[in-house]
């Protein structure tokens, strides 16, 4: 299970009251994520309070993209929403992840209803 930048694990169940989910598989490294950052973080902002909630997931494995590199970016950004990373790589895989930001929208069960670019 992926875990955020305090350490502590998440799941979809978690979210369980979310009107809709948004994924975005992104990394510290790749200038195409970081030029995106700011707009997750207004995005995050703007839609909370609607039901949406939002999630980071890292899955690479490069040292610039390891745990304690994203606690780092995390605090200098101030994202507001949880900054996940899958060491195993598994929820890049099942999701399809290829490329960062690669963007999943869940629908209230769950189900994808758009994958692609921001």
């Amino acid at each position: 299970m992926p875990r955020d930048t305090d350490g502590k694990t998440h799941s979809l169940t978690d979210l369980k009251d979310a009107k809709a989910v948004v994924v975005a598989f992104t990394c510290n490294h790749c200038p195409v994520a970081v030029a995106y950052e700011d707009r997750f973080i207004e995005f995050a902002k703007a839609y909370q309070d609607k039901g949406v909630a939002f999630v980071a997931i890292n899955v690479n494995n490069v040292e610039a993209d390891r745990l304690p590199a994203m606690k780092q970016r995390a605090a200098e950004k101030g994202f507001n929403f949880p900054y996940l990373y899958d060491e195993s790589q598994k929820t890049g895989h099942d999701f399809g992840a290829k490329s960062t930001p690669h963007l999943f929208v869940l629908d209230q069960d769950r189900k994808v209803v758009y994958m692609g670019a921001f």
